[in-house]
C-alpha cells in the first residue's frame, strides 16, 4: 500500500485527511511513523498551510463515493475533486515546492 511505501523512506511524513469517508485507524499499522492532520483540502487556506515548508507534495486525496453514489452526484463529485487537485497544485506552488509528483486517483467499486 502507499501508506507502507511512504513509512519505509526516510523523511518527515505528513498525512492529511478530512475523515469525511476514511478512518483514522486505517492508518494503525504506520501511526508511529506519521504525522497526520484532519484538514480539508478543498479550502485553499488549509492546503496552504499543509504545503507550508514542505519538500515534496504526494497528492493522494479524492473524494470518492462508489460508482453508484458518484453516478448520482457528478457535479458535486467533479467539483469537489477539482478544487482538491486545484487547490494542493496551488498550494504547493506558492509554497515554492520543488516537486509535485504523485497525481494519482483511485476509485473502488459501490
Amino acid at each position: 500500500s502507499i501508506n507502507r511505501m511512504l513509512a519505509d523512506v526516510e523523511f518527515r511524513k505528513e498525512v492529511v485527511d478530512n475523515l469525511e469517508n476514511g478512518r483514522l485507524d486505517y492508518l494503525n499499522k504506520v501511526r508511529d511513523e506519521i504525522s497526520f492532520l484532519q484538514e480539508d483540502m478543498k479550502d485553499l487556506e488549509k492546503a496552504k498551510i499543509v504545503c507550508r515548508g514542505q519538500e515534496i507534495v504526494l497528492n493522494l486525496a479524492a473524494k470518492v463515493g462508489g460508482v453508484d453514489f458518484n453516478r448520482q452526484h457528478l457535479g458535486t463529485m467533479f467539483c469537489d475533486n477539482v478544487m482538491i487537485n486545484t487547490n494542493v497544485l496551488e498550494a504547493a506552488r506558492e509554497a515554492q515546492v520543488e516537486r509535485r509528483p504523485g497525481w494519482d486517483c483511485r476509485q473502488s467499486g459501490g
